[in-house]
């Protein structure tokens, strides 16, 4: 006789201790008592109804920056972005009829990588991004709008990009010649919008 069994597989899913703690609180002072717990914050930036604080915390790992929205008299956490990188501005923009908050941040890492595919290299990478959030979720679109690999001071990749809204999707528009796999971008970012009613 011959048994046969089944093996179950499932993927854990890690959700993000500030996702966890503080997705929504009624007022602005408890989502700051509620971060408070979580680490060292910072008030990176503020608009009318959405406030962008960076929270860092060395034991818990905790590393980044997390735009909170006003919506319906509720505070809610609207995007994230885990990482260490330079708030370069926050704002609001008018897309498919909908309120977008657009966060602009800048990043510089060194990596060693092939740009040829055969030799590896100590590169410099300095990039900006901006992240583009509705505010009902902490889910976010991101794209970089630009991008420069510099290899002993010179640069050997580069890339500029513009992002403008059309067809319901973001667009980046750019000279891509000279941007390589490294520092190229996808010409069209998809930005969803919860059909919440609001």
């Amino acid at each position: 006789m011959v048994t046969l069994g089944g093996v179950a597989s499932a993927r854990v899913i890690t959700i993000p201790p500030v996702v966890r703690a503080c997705s929504e609180e009624h007022t602005w002072d408890d989502v700051a008592t509620c971060v408070a717990k979580l680490g060292t914050v910072k008030i990176e930036r503020t608009l009318p109804h959405a406030r962008l604080v960076r929270i860092t915390n060395d034991r818990s790992g905790i590393h980044g920056i997390y735009l909170f929205v006003e919506r319906n008299k509720t505070w809610r956490l609207g995007g994230m972005y885990e990482d260490e990188v330079a708030v370069l501005g926050l704002d609001a923009q008018p897309f498919g009829g909908h309120t977008v908050y657009r966060v602009s941040f800048g990043v510089s890492e060194h990596s060693d990588v092939s740009l040829d595919d055969s030799t590896m290299t100590p590169v410099v990478f300095v990039q900006r991004d901006e992240m583009y959030c509705t505010g009902a979720s902490y889910r976010c679109t991101t794209v970089r709008t630009s991008c420069d690999a510099l290899v002993a001071g010179k640069t050997q990749l580069t890339f500029r990009g513009t992002v403008s809204w059309k067809d319901g999707a973001l667009h980046v528009a750019g000279d891509r010649s000279h941007a390589g796999k490294f520092c190229d971008e996808r010409e069209i970012a998809p930005l969803s919008f919860p059909d919440d009613g609001e």
